[in-house]
């Protein structure tokens, strides 16, 4: 995937300003809630790390709950852009394989003891035994 035709949009959601006083958390949720709640079809929602503010099962399946449901909204899904380190979401079987869902992935070797980043992004695809 090299690009990302999008044309115009009824709204752009993305994280809150964290200056409000909330934890991070809450921020992420507030985010999630209110996008979950008004984005259409013709929305822009960008997710970053959603998660990181709470322990990794719950941030895990409260990411993993979100994505279902706009996967389960079908052509009503908004265009997503979401960045995560929660690689358990493909590894786990946790989301469904559909042709709205597009996954990339930075590549990475290791040398030694060291994670070296590659700085290319590469199209990643579902398991097989996920998909059936």
């Amino acid at each position: 995937m090299t690009e990302a035709e999008i044309g115009l949009v009824d709204g752009i959601f993305s994280r809150e300003s964290v200056s409000v006083g909330l934890s991070t958390f809450m921020i992420d949720v507030t985010q999630m809630i209110h996008s979950l709640n008004h984005s259409t079809r013709d929305s822009l929602f960008l997710v970053d790390e959603f998660g990181k503010g709470t322990n990794t099962v719950d941030g895990l399946f409260l990411l993993t709950a979100c994505l279902n449901h706009w996967l389960r909204r079908g052509p009503q899904c908004p265009h997503l852009l979401m960045s995560t380190c929660f690689h358990s979401l493909i590894q786990l079987g946790l989301i469904s394989d559909s042709p709205l869902l597009a996954l990339l992935t930075l590549e990475t070797a290791i040398e030694g003891e060291e994670l070296v980043f590659l700085y290319q992004v590469k199209k990643r695809h579902l398991p097989v035994e996920l998909c059936s």
